[in-house]
């Protein structure tokens, strides 16, 4: 089961928007813009884990925090 998240980050709050393999938009939803929520967002995703975000002040941060609970990270 593969799960691709896009994640859009700002300073206070992100949104994660989680696609199946097949393409299916599966839930959308905001958290806040810390490390522990951010992976506690991502740990609750069930399956093989991509990540995907948009280079930018935050991308260096978001890459270390969240690289280890993922299976990939695009940046």
């Amino acid at each position: 089961m593969e799960r691709y998240i896009g994640l859009d980050a700002h300073a206070a709050r992100c949104t994660l928007a989680v696609i199946s393999d097949a393409g299916r938009r599966l839930k959308d939803f905001p958290v806040e813009t810390n490390g522990q929520a951010l992976v506690e967002a991502i740990r609750m995703i069930p399956g093989h884990k991509h990540l995907v975000f948009e280079e930018g002040l935050q991308s260096a941060w978001l890459y270390e925090t969240l690289r280890p609970h993922v299976d990939e990270v695009v940046v």
